[in-house]
């Protein structure tokens, strides 16, 4: 398993800094769940301001940063994953199995758009820890 790349909490969405991380100590404290990255995208409102961690494949570049089902990935443009923050998108190697911690924030389902690039995805996770996995 590879080491964990920890980033710094700033603000994400609605979220600011100093909510980021009173959120992120009581959460740390209850303990991190990890849930399927495909159980994230189909109930995000029941993730809403909840740390998780999740694993998928990261995809980053021009006006992306996501993370979807995978390796591999089928369709990189494809909005079948979830929006990633907080993280600068040429940091990590593309298409790689990643895991990553952070705190949901999910779209309105009543809303026009969503999260992220185009407002396309179900919800954005910002991330406070990012630990590429060993294929």
């Amino acid at each position: 398993l590879g080491a964990a790349l920890i980033t710094p909490f700033r603000s994400c969405g609605s979220l600011d800094g100093p909510a980021i991380r009173r959120l992120a100590r009581r959460q740390i404290e209850a303990g991190v769940h990890s849930f399927a990255l495909e159980e994230l995208r189909a109930h995000p409102v029941r993730f809403q301001g909840r740390l998780v961690k999740v694993r998928g494949a990261y995809v980053g570049g021009w006006e992306m940063s996501a993370l979807h089902p995978g390796p591999p990935v089928r369709d990189p443009w494809a909005v079948d994953g979830i929006w990633v923050e907080g993280i600068a998108p040429v940091t990590l190697p593309t298409e790689q199995a990643f895991e990553m911690t952070g705190i949901v924030s999910a779209a309105r389902p009543d809303a026009v758009s969503g999260k992220g690039h185009l407002g396309q995805w179900p919800a954005e996770l910002c991330v406070s820890s990012v630990r590429r996995l060993q294929e």
